[in-house]
């Protein structure tokens, strides 16, 4: 009888499993590196010729700040030196979420019925909402949907748990109802060092928070404690603690990183002073998705369910077994909020070493608008 429940299982699970093959080509949930947009394309089309040569060689792109002049100019930088390395492309989008919004870019993943965890579909929310359809919007989607997959356990790296981990039965009654969280992706420390030839580079430190969902009047919203011994909670703390991990494992975690620490020196240089070249950012245009208008904004919901049966010996029925089945059930919403922490004040620090080649100077990058002279400011 045992064996007959494990078959039953097993075939629940290959069924579940076809699903989301099927969901995943249909609605592209997996990540494509190819749209990663191309760093010398974006020199080419700033205008940037010089860089642009070193760019095709292999070299990396750093930007630079003089804080005398008030220039801002990119650099070639060499793979040994691709801590300081920066993406144009995602750092022009985030400069134009900031000029038009007000606000880093910032995605949640929802359900299509705020009322209803267990329908359907779930909808991809950009804010701003022109980023659906983008490169950046598609990072913040499958970067969120990647940390989704970690805690379902369908993606599996080292030392990170399931939600399911350790709930196999343990005595626990069956569930009369999925248990509902949200994860998402945070900033949670960020900073500049500035080297003694200008360069700067942005450090970052991602992490996960989550919250347990509870029912209110509008739908569902985060409840007032979540027990840090929450399945959810343990996961994200485990996703934080080994980040750089998440990291170098995951190709889409690394974009979004990436995409963080543009948006970090994207707000050092406007918090200091620095001008933006607005005729020039409306005019670039930010890499979008192959699909274009095609672009999907609703998936599949990510719900996962767990039914364990063991069959004991507890009931008196005319075999005297009786068949106990324990049912998981977990909802999940989630989201990546690229908010700098500390009101947009990024600390910053100063070293006396240099990073760019002694016979390499930086040119002007053309997203902000050149300092003004010393002679026209008098």
């Amino acid at each position: 009888l045992q064996q007959r429940e494990d078959v039953v299982e097993a075939r629940a699970v290959a069924a579940e499993d076809w699903k989301k093959q099927s969901d995943a080509a249909k609605y592209k949930l997996a990540w494509r590196p190819e749209i990663v947009p191309c760093p010398n394309q974006a020199l080419r089309d700033l205008g940037v010729v010089d860089v642009s040569a070193h760019a095709s060689k292999g070299e990396l792109v750093c930007i630079t700040f003089d804080e005398a002049s008030g220039r801002v100019g990119c650099a070639p930088v060499s793979a040994a030196h691709a801590e300081a390395a920066v993406s144009l492309p995602y750092l022009a989008c985030v400069l134009r979420v900031l000029r038009e919004s007000r606000r880093e870019p910032q995605f949640s993943l929802d359900p299509k019925d705020p009322h209803d965890l267990s329908g359907p579909f779930l909808l991809k929310r950009f804010y701003p909402e022109w980023l659906g359809g983008t490169v950046v919007g598609e990072v913040l989607f499958q970067a969120d949907y990647a940390l989704k997959q970690l805690c379902f356990g369908d993606l599996r790296l080292p030392g990170i748990p399931s939600v399911f981990d350790g709930e196999s039965s343990g005595g626990r009654s069956p569930r009369s109802e999925p248990a509902a969280a949200r994860q998402w992706f945070t900033m949670r420390r960020v900073g500049i060092t500035v080297t003694a030839d200008g360069a700067l580079v942005p450090h970052v430190e991602l992490g996960v928070e989550a919250r347990r969902l509870t029912h209110g009047p509008n739908g569902y919203i985060d409840a007032a404690f979540t027990d840090p011994n929450d399945p959810t909670a343990r996961q994200a703390a485990a996703v934080t603690a080994r980040f750089p991990e998440v990291v170098a494992q995951l190709p889409v975690a690394a974009q979004l990183m990436q995409l963080a620490r543009a948006t970090v020196l994207a707000v050092y240089l406007l918090g200091r002073g620095c001008k933006l070249n607005v005729s020039l950012l409306d005019r670039y245009r930010i890499p979008g998705v192959p699909e274009g208008s095609e672009y999907s904004i609703q998936i599949p919901t990510l719900m996962k369910d767990r039914n364990q049966s063991i069959v004991g010996s507890n009931a008196v029925d005319a075999k005297g077994l009786e068949i106990n089945v324990h049912r998981h059930s977990r909802s999940m919403r989630g989201g990546v909020d690229l908010a700098v922490p500390g009101d947009r004040k990024v600390p910053t620090r100063a070293v006396t070493a240099r990073l760019l080649d002694p016979r390499t100077r930086p040119v002007p990058l053309p997203l902000f608008l050149p300092a003004p002279s010393h002679s026209a400011a008098a």
